[in-house]
């Protein structure tokens, strides 16, 4: 299938029909690569998608309307090795050839009949739907967050690189009614930028400070990061008791210097910030940062593995 609008060469198993969709379908853009009759059963659980910006629209046998968007459609970029196709071209197989079946043991399409009398919303109105939500559901709630980004000499390179780039591509979903502050550690503690309303100003502040402020070098005191981090939000609550703390930790979790986990382990729980850690670069220590994580309950991303920018989206529209 070849690039239709300006879409990136993707190959798709199946009969394919590169006409372009209309721009407000499901509200994602113009530029898409059509594939019909990629399953010829008209039991299974597809008959084809369209690829939209990297999402896919599944359609049913029997007419040309999207049942729903999906981001895991089954498709190869150009360049992989013969291996990886074959192993996928496999994994479509069993699945024309089991997925009614294992659908059926596991409970779906026991109403394949139904047909909602509710129209399907265009995607603009989904998204202005979501955003009305967050802001009803953010309303009188204001989260107070402070960023401790590891600058140690093992961040060096792409680590540090890829911890500026996500905090600045996502710093967008942060709500401005917030209160955001950046902390970053080595061997010392350096506070970058004091906690303060997220809005215009802070924004540049903060985007500054990541961009322009973070240079890795020297040890890594991972904890005395987060005891500086702590102890700014402890003072904002202090003053604000309904304020909600948060603290992200960005780091490769390579500590070699300065206090242990269990030495604050203990003043963490009774302060009961949760601590969201964040792991960059292929050698990073995730099982220290999911002990760090583990104290208030809280999660711990993988940068080498997730998509970032979206996983960090996602927790900070659900939080913030």
């Amino acid at each position: 299938v070849k690039a239709v609008e300006g879409t990136a060469n993707t190959f798709i198993t199946g009969a394919a029909d590169p006409a372009p969709v209309i721009a407000n379908d499901y509200g994602l853009g113009p530029a898409a690569v059509r594939c019909v009759g990629a399953v010829t059963n008209a039991n299974c659980c597809f008959q084809g998608f369209t690829l939209r910006d990297g999402h896919a629209g599944y359609y049913n046998a029997n007419n040309d309307d999207a049942e729903y968007v999906h981001g895991g459609a089954l498709m190869n970029a150009a360049g992989i090795s013969s291996t990886y196709k074959a192993v996928l071209a496999d994994f479509a197989a069993y699945c024309a050839d089991n997925g009614k079946a294992l659908a059926d043991e596991y409970g779906f399409n026991e109403q394949d009949g139904y047909d909602s009398e509710t129209a399907m919303p265009e995607g603009n109105t989904i998204m202005r739907m979501l955003e009305a939500y967050k802001e009803a559901k953010d309303a009188g709630s204001t989260v107070v967050a402070v960023f401790v980004c590891d600058t140690s000499g093992s961040m060096d390179g792409e680590p540090i690189q890829a911890l500026q780039s996500s905090l600045v591509n996502s710093m967008r979903y942060i709500g401005s009614q917030n209160y955001v502050g950046l902390v970053s550690f080595s061997g010392d503690v350096t506070i970058n930028l004091p906690i303060a309303k997220f809005d215009m100003n802070q924004q540049a502040l903060f985007k500054g400070a990541v961009t322009k402020g973070l240079r890795a070098s020297g040890n890594t005191a991972t904890i005395d990061g987060i005891i500086v981090g702590a102890k700014l939000l402890n003072d904002v609550k202090a003053a604000n008791p309904d304020f909600k703390p948060m603290l992200f930790v960005l780091s490769d979790g390579q500590q070699n210097t300065g206090y242990m986990l269990n030495d604050v382990e203990g003043v963490l729980t009774s302060l009961r910030i949760p601590v969201y850690t964040i792991a960059y670069g292929d050698d990073a220590d995730l099982a220290s940062l999911n002990a760090i994580s583990a104290v208030n309950e809280a999660t711990t991303l993988s940068a080498s593995t997730d998509d970032i920018t979206y996983q960090l989206k996602s927790l900070f529209n659900a939080n913030m």
